[in-house]
Parts: structure tokens; C-alpha cells; sequence
């Protein structure tokens, strides 16, 4: 689903991205390409709520009608995973954008 930067904050390292660099980032992320979800049982949260060998992921807060809803967005060479935290659920899945992977490199 798409990000609407009016009901966004988003955080990374506990800065917050305001302006440009936030339209940017909620940009990329929505124009990014879905590539696969991941199952997540109970029992191996943690493997994606703190990924080994992972930079400081971007933290996204937002609502999806009464739910507050946490996006973990964490950038690799060959993908971006995104961990998904609404209730007391978790879905991870993986996406493909350029501009957002760049930064795992750099």
C-alpha cells in the first residue's frame, strides 16, 4: 500500500526526516517494486524485527483506518525488506527500488 505524507512520520538512528528528504524517501518507497513476502510464525519474529549484518533501518508511523501501523524498512545491495507491525501482527516482505538500495551502499 501506498504512503500518504500527510499521516507519516518517519525516523532513522531517532532523527526525523521532514521536507524533501522525507518526500524523497515516501516517493521511492512507493514507487518501489513488490518482490516477495516472507512468513513469519511465531517464534522467529526477531529474525525480522533485528536483522543481522542490518544498517539502521528506517522507521515509518502511520495509520491504515483506526490501526497504528510500524514499517521497518532496512536497505540491502539486492533488496529492500520491510517488516510491517499492526496489533500484534507482523508481515515482512521484500521490494525493489533503486534509489533505496543505493543507500545500503553508499
Amino acid at each position: 500500500s501506498k504512503l500518504d505524507p500527510s499521516h507519516v512520520s518517519i525516523t532513522k538512528a531517532g532523527k526525523i526526516l521532514e521536507g524533501e528528504e522525507k518526500e524523497n524517501f515516501i516517493a521511492n518507497f512507493n514507487k518501489a517494486t513488490f518482490l516477495e513476502k516472507y512468513y513469519v510464525h511465531s517464534g522467529n519474529e526477531q529474525y525480522f524485527l533485528h536483522p543481522e549484518n542490518a544498517k539502521t533501518p528506517y522507521v515509518i508511523d502511520t495509520k491504515r483506518g483506526k490501526n497504528n501501523v510500524k514499517l521497518s524498512v532496512y536497505s540491502y545491495k539486492d533488496r529492500v525488506d520491510v517488516v510491517k507491525q499492526y496489533k500484534k501482527k507482523i508481515e515482512a516482505y521484500s521490494l525493489l527500488s533503486d534509489p533505496l538500495q543505493q543507500e545500503a551502499v553508499s
